[in-house]
């Protein structure tokens, strides 16, 4: 069965690839994928849903150093190469016959992915708004970043073990997202618990970790947006076909 599994996924991302990396013609994609015995799995097991997780999830060829500035630029090809995907798969038909299960998992691997970019964004922000002198408020979003990474390094792939956190961090959102929202919470509530540390700074940190986390789960809820603009159906699937809640309103979510 393992073996069968294996060349499911195989065949789909070879037809996927030729789809989004080579513009092969969407019309018959649906029926392809079919055919490939790639279409009924349910939730992340799909192999379409897996193939968006690698999307997603695979380490850049070129990953650059601590901080580096290619990061965001990483995250960037990982975010037009999944809005390729998604926009393939509604052209060519697939969103319409993959499970809703399977459609959510797609369209939260795009979530985390935009989350995890805005974080980014978030930690580059609050790094130039450092004054010389003045310690930087950005060490509890850091410790996050940190914690997440290390939460998720057992669930990430094979190819991130070894690697610091915050690589696995930005290299694998589909996992780390969530362990973001887990870590920022715990570690705001120590925070807020602390007499060490000065009230100001204590503050400080504590805004900054506060806005950083609305910025990711804002940048959520646009991409659930562009979701519903392109593929409205396959969209409301993934919202009201699934037994749950979406991620963004799991318990982790709720704590941050």
């Amino acid at each position: 069965m393992a073996g069968q599994a294996a060349a499911v996924s195989r065949e789909v991302a070879r037809l996927l690839d030729d789809a989004c990396l080579r513009g092969g013609p969407p019309a018959a994609l649906a029926r392809a994928l079919q055919s490939a015995g790639g279409l009924p799995a349910e939730g992340a097991a799909n192999p379409v849903a897996q193939y968006s997780t690698r999307v997603v999830d695979t380490l850049p060829k070129h990953w650059g150093g601590a901080g580096s500035a290619a990061i965001p630029g990483q995250l960037e090809g990982k975010v037009n190469s999944h809005a390729v995907l998604v926009n393939t798969l509604q052209q060519g038909g697939v969103l319409a016959r993959l499970p809703a299960s399977a459609v959510r998992a797609i369209f939260e691997a795009s979530e985390k992915l935009h989350a995890v970019a805005a974080l980014r964004g978030a930690e580059t922000r609050a790094a130039a708004a450092a004054r010389p002198g003045v310690p930087s408020a950005t060490a509890l979003l850091d410790a996050a970043i940190q914690m997440a990474g290390r939460l998720s390094t057992p669930q990430a792939a094979a190819e991130l073990g070894g690697r610091e956190p915050w690589e696995v961090f930005y290299a694998a959102p589909c996992v780390t997202a969530t362990a973001f929202l887990q870590a920022a919470s715990h570690l705001a509530a120590d925070t807020a618990q602390q007499r060490t540390t000065p009230a100001f700074s204590r503050l400080q940190d504590l805004a900054t970790l506060a806005h950083a986390t609305q910025a990711a789960l804002a940048a959520a809820a646009a991409q659930r947006q562009w979701h519903q603009s392109v593929a409205p159906e396959a969209a409301n699937s993934a919202a009201g076909g699934v037994a749950g809640p979406q991620w963004t309103a799991q318990e982790p979510a709720r704590r941050a």
